[in-house]
């Protein structure tokens, strides 16, 4: 059963704007967003989601 509030990792990876494939590698990597198991899936909170993307945009400012 899903936790309340988590959502699947194929909305996460729209959410985010990549592919399931660039998430799950980012996660493999211990790169990505915050996660929770569910079974054999992955799921993420909104909030993670959203930490996770202020995160990206200062390295990308911070490179030039």
């Amino acid at each position: 059963m899903t936790e309340p509030g988590f959502i699947s990792e194929a909305d996460a990876a729209t959410w985010l704007g990549m592919s399931k494939r660039q998430l799950a590698d980012l996660r493999r990597k211990g790169q990505g967003p915050a996660w929770m198991p569910s079974g054999r899936f992955a799921r993420y909170h909104p909030n993670d989601l959203k930490a996770f993307a202020a995160r990206r945009r200062q390295v990308a400012g911070s490179a030039r």
